[in-house]
C-alpha cells in the first residue's frame, strides 16, 4: 500500500510529480516545473551556505553572518552568470537578445561571471562591515567549491556542457541509451540531440570542484601552517587550471568578440588565465615578507 501511495503522489499526482525521462527532467509541484538543473544549482547553494556558517563560527565571526552575505552574493552572482553568456555570447548567437535577459527558464549561466560578480560583492561587503575579507573569502571558498561539484551534474541533466565526439570508443554500445543515467558511464556521456558519445567533461570537472572543495577543508581545519588567503588563492590555482585544461575538451565554448568579429578564444581560458594570475598574486602577498627577505 505504501509503495501504490509512493507512485501515486510521484507519477499519478496531477498537482506533484516527478518525470525523469524527458531529456530535460524536472519535478512538477502544482502543475509547475521545477528542472534538475535548478535544483542542482539549489543545492549547492544551501550546502555551500551551510559550509560557510561552519567556517564562520570556528574564525570568531558568528555564523549567521553567511546569511547576510548569501542574501547578497547569491542573487548578484546569479544576475552576474547570466550576465557572463550575453556579454560573451555562444558562436551562433553574436548579437545577443537581451530582452530575454530575465527568462531564466530558458536556461544559460556561466559559472565564471558568478563567481567574480560574487567575489566582488562579498568584497565590498566584508568592507562595510568592518570584516577582514581574507577570512571572509577563505571561509566562503570550500561551499563555492561544493556548490560547482553540485551544479555541473544541472549540466547532466540538461544535456550540455559535454566534449568531443569519442563514437569509436563505444561503438559496441546500443545508439539508443535507455533511462536517464545509462546515458553517462563517467567517461562519457550521450547526447540525444547528436546521437552520440562524447566526452563528460560537465563530470570531469565537478570531479576536480569536489577535489578542490576537500582541499581547503583540509587546509582550514588540519593545517597548523594555515595562513589567511591560502583558499581563496588556491581556488584562483587550481580552479583557473582545471578550467583551462577541461574548457579546451568542450563543444559549446563561449568565444571572445571583438567587435562583431568572431576570434577562436575560448573566453573560459582567457578567464582562467586572469584566475592562475590572481592566485598567483595572492599567494605572492601571503609571502611578501619571506619573498623580501629572500631576494630584498
Amino acid at each position: 500500500m505504501n509503495n501504490l501511495l509512493l507512485s501515486e503522489f510521484l507519477f499519478g499526482n496531477e498537482n506533484f510529480g516527478l518525470n525523469l525521462n524527458q531529456s530535460r527532467p524536472a519535478l512538477y509541484i502544482f502543475g509547475f516545473e521545477i528542472y534538475l538543473y535548478a535544483l542542482c544549482i539549489v543545492t549547492g547553494m544551501c550546502l555551500a551556505i551551510l559550509i560557510g556558517g561552519l567556517y564562520f563560527k570556528k574564525r570568531g565571526y558568528d555564523p549567521y553572518d553567511i546569511t547576510i552575505y548569501a542574501l547578497a552574493v547569491i542573487p548578484l552572482g546569479v544576475l552576474g552568470a547570466r550576465a557572463y553568456i550575453y556579454i560573451f555570447p555562444w558562436s551562433d548567437r553574436a548579437i545577443p537578445d537581451w530582452s530575454t535577459f530575465f527568462d531564466f527558464r530558458s536556461g544559460g549561466l556561466g559559472i565564471y561571471g558568478g563567481v567574480i560578480v560574487g567575489y566582488l560583492t562579498a568584497m565590498v561587503l566584508a568592507k562595510i562591515r568592518k570584516q577582514d575579507f581574507r577570512i571572509i573569502a577563505d571561509c566562503i571558498i570550500p561551499g563555492v567549491f561544493l556548490a560547482q561539484a553540485m551544479g555541473r551534474w544541472g549540466n547532466f541533466f540538461n544535456q550540455e556542457a559535454y566534449g568531443n565526439l569519442i563514437t569509436h570508443v563505444y561503438d559496441e554500445l546500443p545508439h539508443a541509451a535507455s533511462g536517464l543515467f545509462a546515458k553517462f558511464n563517467g567517461y562519457a556521456v550521450w547526447i540525444d540531440a547528436r546521437g552520440g558519445w562524447y566526452q563528460a567533461t560537465f563530470f570531469y570537472e565537478s570531479v576536480c570542484t569536489f577535489l578542490g572543495f576537500l582541499v581547503c577543508v583540509l587546509i582550514l581545519t588540519r593545517s597548523k601552517k594555515y595562513k589567511l588567503g591560502w583558499c581563496t588563492a588556491f581556488y584562483g590555482l587550481f580552479y583557473g587550471t582545471a578550467r583551462l585544461v577541461i574548457e579546451g575538451m568542450r563543444s559549446d565554448s563561449l568565444y571572445l568578440y571583438i567587435g562583431t568579429q568572431l576570434t577562436d578564444i575560448k573566453i573560459s581560458q582567457l578567464v582562467s588565465i586572469f584566475s592562475i594570475l590572481l592566485g598567483l598574486w595572492t599567494l605572492s602577498k601571503i609571502y611578501r615578507k619571506q619573498l623580501l627577505t629572500a631576494y630584498g
